[in-house]
């Protein structure tokens, strides 16, 4: 596949042999990848054009160069990587960008299968990522299970030849989230450590577009009719204006994304000094541009999705909300659900609190006033959601240093092949990637540790290997593996808050807690929170299995022998230990 620069490299294909690629020397603007295939179950194309949109680069994106790329993306579905304009330095000199030292992230596409709506979203993520994107040619058939298999055999390869601590991220927007949830599946959490969902279509079976009278609707259109249907569609993706604006994203006390819109809040400003907006003609004239360049991409939909492959891809949406239905408990990964609360299409909002519910581990983000087509909005930056939200991490860190990988080959036995044994039972504690610290922030603020800290004021000492006690963590034996923390709690276990976000703050570690097995079965939603919490922290339930296998994988475990009794005394009960006469949590340790 000739790749020019600024273009998108085929990186994987179809169902056949394993690709196998290399670089050859530079010539003009770019340079040429070659791929050798051995046979595959797939016919070749008569004629292969480069796979690359050119619209994803250039400022103002044409009719024709959409529907050429459109034309010229056949063959079998396949992982490309968008290659980013070059950058200057202060002294204009062209930096040469290192996307390997990056964390990876593969961006899937939703129902159009082109990838286009996430380009908005490409500079800025191409700063923190190496980005991958996966194309689904127009014409092509794959059932879900085979894109998920394609996707799989990419990620497996990426990690061959990758450093051990590279992180690997995974953004589905819309059908492009039912496939990010089952890759995540798939893989297992060593494989894939995080899933980034944006307006997730595991709610399509609960939208209108999902029953019989919507498809035979949808697929009986006559041609002539069929022509508009973008057009028509086009409120339901998003608010046109919203589209074309150019203001930016601002975020609001309960981790939403509020737009600040001049001309919404009736505003009336003419001067860049005072506000930093452009002049009145100049915002028209802005805004003239934007709603040109917003038009050849709405009419595109109809090539995209003639009707024939729109019948397919409904018919995939219904198969995949399904199979991803099955696995949203079982997913172990970190989730991050980003939902526009004005999406017209699908129910977003609504799945968005019923994810994080059903999910072990999911936050989500609300953009207020954002549709569908929330990557193409111009006051949105997924980049920005994600660090507020403290979901980027650089580097994979684990619970156990023990446990991690020393290359990238090591995670492909951590991955897929254990995940469905991992589903089987909950007693079978896992190394975890360690929370960031705006994520510790964050919850600590939900539960009202930090207010606590400042009301309180807990104050930590540690004793060192002299028996010397000194305040704070120095002493602490972090490296000192296995490690088994005993306490006892204090009145209402206030101090559980105290001791994990003390630990990950001042040493970096979390203590993976032992808790009591009815915080894992919740029947209420304040339950179901605090089991989110814990089980985001590492806990698990408090059985001999689960700290025997915690202890042999090298992890510090967080021990309270008193149990919610302790947590729970009565009056003249204070500093009373409330510990069983047998300490089997020794034994155990022994062993």
């Amino acid at each position: 596949v000739d790749v020019t620069a600024g273009a998108m490299a085929a990186m994987v294909g179809g169902s056949g042999a394993r690709a196998r690629a290399r670089w050859l020397p530079l010539r003009g603007r770019g340079a040429r990848r070659v791929v050798s295939r051995g046979m595959s179950a797939r016919p070749k194309p008569q004629s292969k054009k480069v796979g690359w949109a050119p619209s994803f680069m250039d400022p103002m994106p044409s009719r024709s160069k959409i529907r050429e790329y459109i034309k010229g993306s056949e063959g079998p579905p396949r992982v490309m990587s968008p290659l980013p304009p070059p950058k200057r330095n202060a002294n204009s000199e062209f930096v040469l960008r290192r996307p390997q030292d990056l964390p990876l992230m593969l961006i899937l596409p939703g129902i159009d299968g082109t990838g286009y709506t996430a380009a908005a979203q490409f500079p800025a993520l191409s700063e923190k990522f190496d980005l991958r994107t996966f194309l689904i040619p127009v014409g092509d058939r794959s059932t879900v299970q085979e894109l998920v298999d394609i996707l799989v055999r990419s990620i497996e390869d990426e990690l061959r030849h990758s450093p051990a601590d590279r992180p690997v991220y995974v953004l589905g927007e819309s059908f492009g989230g039912i496939l990010a949830l089952l890759v995540a599946d798939a893989c297992g959490p060593m494989a894939v450590n995080r899933v980034v969902l944006v307006n997730p279509a595991t709610s399509f079976p609960e939208s209108i577009w999902s029953t019989d009278a919507a498809i035979s609707l949808l697929t009986s259109i006559p041609p002539e009719a069929y022509e508009f249907l973008p057009f028509a569609l086009s409120p339901m993706l998003g608010n046109p204006l919203r589209l074309i604006a150019e203001n930016k994203t601002k975020r609001n006390g309960n981790g939403s994304a509020t737009a600040t819109d001049a001309g919404r809040n009736g505003e009336n400003r003419s001067e860049r000094g005072q506000n930093g907006l452009s002049s009145v003609p100049d915002q028209f004239l802005g805004f003239g541009a934007r709603l040109l360049k917003l038009l050849p991409i709405i009419e595109s939909l109809r090539d995209v999705l003639p009707q024939e492959t729109l019948e397919w891809k409904l018919s995939l949406l219904n198969d995949g909300a399904k199979m991803a239905e099955e696995v949203l408990p079982t997913v172990q990964q970190r989730v991050l659900v980003i939902a526009g609360t004005q999406d017209n299409l699908i129910p977003s909002e609504k799945e968005a609190k019923r994810l994080q519910k059903t999910m072990q581990v999911c936050s989500i983000q609300m953009v207020d006033g954002a549709g569908h087509a929330l990557m193409q909005e111009q006051n949105v930056c997924v980049s920005e959601i994600m660090e507020e939200a403290g979901f980027y991490a650089p580097k994979l860190l684990l619970t156990s240093p023990s446990k991690s990988p020393k290359k990238g080959t090591d995670r492909l036995a951590s991955g897929s092949s254990s995940a469905a044994a991992a589903r089987k039972s909950q007693d079978d504690p896992k190394v975890l990637e360690l929370p960031t610290k705006q994520e510790l922030h964050l919850v600590c603020e939900d539960l009202g540790i930090v207010r606590m800290k400042q009301l309180i004021s807990p104050v930590f000492f540690s004793t060192d290997a002299k028996g010397q006690v000194q305040p704070g963590l120095d002493a602490f034996p972090d490296t000192a593996r296995p490690l088994v923390i005993v306490a006892n709690h204090q009145t209402m276990a206030l101090d559980l808050g105290f001791l994990i976000s003390g630990l990950l703050e001042h040493k970096g570690v979390l203590a993976r807690g032992l808790a009591h097995p009815t915080v894992f079965t919740p029947q209420n939603d304040q339950a179901t929170y605090i089991k989110r919490v814990f089980s985001n922290f590492g806990a698990v339930p408090v059985t001999a299995r689960n700290m025997f296998k915690l202890l042999r994988n090298g992890e510090i475990i967080l021990l309270f022998p008193g149990g919610a009794r302790e947590a729970l005394r009565d009056r003249n009960e204070e500093y009373t230990l409330f510990w069983p006469d047998e300490s089997e949590f020794v034994r155990i340790a022994a062993k």
